[in-house]
């Protein structure tokens, strides 16, 4: 029977869509490794987000849907569990892999821990074998390309802005945002990222142009046209700097924060604080973005991401998840 990798995660709109993202980036690139194994996704999920995996030809389950096999292969990337959830899970399947954040479970009996944060080659982890750091951070293909051109172009001008907090945005943070630029700047072009204003009519700007977009697959598409972006943390400053797009963070938890700001003191990324700041600070955000958007902040990030990220960060993470 051949081994069957089991991706459990969920994309609800509590969850968003980050945890799902990097698992389809790491499960493509097992495709490339790996022929007689099968890729399976157990969770919940959004329409949209089923689409996402009916799309790479991945199978979807549920808990009350699936069959275990005896050569499954968990691969965790779930937050929502407890210890005792994780420790269920530990002897339910033949292997287990997690991907982890934050370091607050008992994982000893775990035979591999991914964690791709900055720094997070300093956490200490008692499980049977490590990925940390950003040396194995899962991107998507598409990405190396748009690197490839924005490190050939220098940064002497911007023009295009780019707003995008994630899957789901509850706050209308994105669209608070986009009034601050809009009076801090002049003759740019400023896109909102969200699929709750991307039916919407735009607001007419005497400044600016405005433009609503669509959440939508492929995201790198966005990408290769931004400028500058900015978004609500998570993967997305990641990928943000991986491809030297200078990039600014709006936090949308605390324990979001605490990794932006990590990335922030080392350059990777411009700390605008927490999404609460845009309703009761909301001059501060302002003049922090001010501070963001002059050239030589701008050019420090763009120059700095190039430094700290690997193009066969995927591969190598991948490598040592088959071995396992």
């Amino acid at each position: 029977m051949n081994k069957r990798y089991v991706f459990q995660c969920n994309a609800t709109v509590q969850s968003g869509l980050g945890h799902l993202t990097r698992c389809i980036n790491i499960a493509k690139a097992m495709t490339e490794f790996i022929k007689t194994h099968d890729i399976v996704f157990l969770g919940e999920y959004t329409p949209f987000a089923m689409s996402l995996l009916t799309e790479n030809s991945f199978s979807i389950f549920s808990k009350d849907t699936i069959t275990y096999q005896l050569n499954d292969i968990l691969i965790l990337d779930d937050y929502e569990l407890n210890q005792s959830d994780v420790d269920s899970l530990r002897i339910m399947f033949n292997k287990v892999i997690k991907i982890d954040d934050f370091n607050d479970h008992d994982l000893r009996s775990f035979d591999l821990v991914i964690n791709y944060r900055y720094n997070a080659e300093k956490e200490n982890y008692s499980c049977k074998s490590t990925c940390l750091g950003m040396s194995y951070f899962p991107f998507s293909e598409s990405l190396i390309k748009i690197r490839e051109k924005k490190e050939s172009l220098p940064l002497n001008d911007f023009e295009h802005v780019f707003v995008f907090i994630g899957g789901t945005d509850r706050n209308n943070s994105g669209y608070k945002l986009i009034q601050i630029l809009d009076r801090i700047l002049v003759n740019k072009h400023i896109y909102l990222i969200d699929d709750e204003y991307s039916s919407c009519s735009p607001p007419y700007s005497k400044n600016n142009h405005i433009a609503y977009l669509p959440f939508i697959r492929d995201i790198s598409s966005y990408y290769e046209k931004a400028d500058v972006l900015l978004s609500g943390g998570g993967g997305s400053k990641y990928e943000a700097a991986f491809c030297g797009i200078p990039n600014a963070v709006i936090s949308q938890t605390e324990e979001q924060a605490i990794d932006t700001q990590i990335f922030a003191d080392n350059h990777l990324t411009f700390d605008l604080g927490l999404i609460g700041d845009l309703d009761i600070k909301p001059k501060k955000v302002e003049s922090l973005l001010k501070a963001f958007l002059c050239y030589e902040k701008l050019n420090q990030i763009k120059s700095l991401s190039y430094n700290e990220f690997c193009i066969h960060s995927t591969k190598r993470l991948v490598k040592k998840i088959i071995k396992v």
